[in-house]
């Protein structure tokens, strides 16, 4: 009769871990559609960068090839903070699911053959077959494992979004003084 006591609080407490993990898991999700949103806002800042670009070339003849002295540099850095910001931006705006379960799952025990399956095959396998005693730890595993790879992805795109920002920033700053340095005086 303990022994089932003990079984009975132990699933509770997974089952509340649970909860709170699903509830993690709906806020890295969330969190990760609005990193992408935010890249791809920052894919259409740098577009209406260029196009500024491209319609003071051909209304003004303002290019990095026929600038001269510091205009040139700070049009030729100008552009490279743009390329820099598109290529960050898209890499943060790739919409990336989030890995379920670890492949290497089961974990190899020295002295046994290789499982036949891995991942979530095998954790059915486990379930079929009554080896995994504690099915339900594993799949809490499992969505512990989908929440630190949704984190540690995020973290990346926020990164990438962070340079875009700040590159997106500097292009910015260095056409308008570009065009400053150029104006007539």
């Amino acid at each position: 009769m303990a022994k089932s006591a003990e079984r009975a609080k132990r699933a509770r407490e997974v089952a509340r871990v649970a909860m709170i993990v699903e509830a993690e898991l709906t806020a890295v999700g969330t969190h990760k559609t609005s990193l992408e949103t935010r890249a791809f806002s920052l894919i259409t800042a740098n577009l209406a960068i260029a196009t500024l670009y491209f319609a003071l070339r051909t209304q003004l003849g303002f290019t990095a090839d026929t600038a001269d002295g510091p205009v040139r540099t700070v049009l030729v850095i100008a552009l490279i903070a743009v390329a820099v910001s598109v290529v960050a931006a898209v890499l943060a705006a790739v919409p990336l699911r989030y890995a379920t379960f670890e492949r290497s799952y089961p974990r190899q025990k020295s002295g046994q053959p290789e499982p036949e399956h891995q991942g979530l095959a095998a954790l059915l396998d486990d379930a079929e077959s009554g080896a995994s005693p504690d099915l339900d730890t594993e799949l809490l595993q499992a969505r512990i494992y989908q929440l630190d790879r949704g984190n540690s992805s995020n973290s990346f795109k926020a990164g990438t979004i962070l340079l875009a920002f700040v590159a997106t920033s500097i292009a910015v700053g260095l056409f308008v003084a570009a065009i400053v340095i150029a104006a007539p005086h």
